[in-house]
């Protein structure tokens, strides 16, 4: 974690200044380890870079109807 926050504060995102596949890969895996507990991606006092790019990334529109599931009402079966 430490490696990730040197990284992110040097730039908002994993691979520069934009949101990249890299980026996107980490969605799937910080979701479930930050559902199980854990605050690698939220502890603001040890890792703000990491907190700031998870806030980021996992507040996003697209995501976040990825994660809950985008509703099929309407869409033929």
């Amino acid at each position: 974690m430490d490696g990730f926050d040197l990284l992110l504060s040097k730039q908002p995102y994993m691979a520069g200044s934009q949101l990249t596949l890299p980026d996107l890969f980490f969605l799937p895996y910080g979701q479930g380890i930050t559902q199980l507990g854990y605050d690698y991606l939220t502890n603001e006092t040890k890792w703000p870079n990491v907190a700031r790019w998870w806030k980021d990334v996992s507040s996003r529109e697209a995501w976040i109807a990825v994660k809950d599931g985008i509703p099929t009402t309407g869409i033929p079966t």
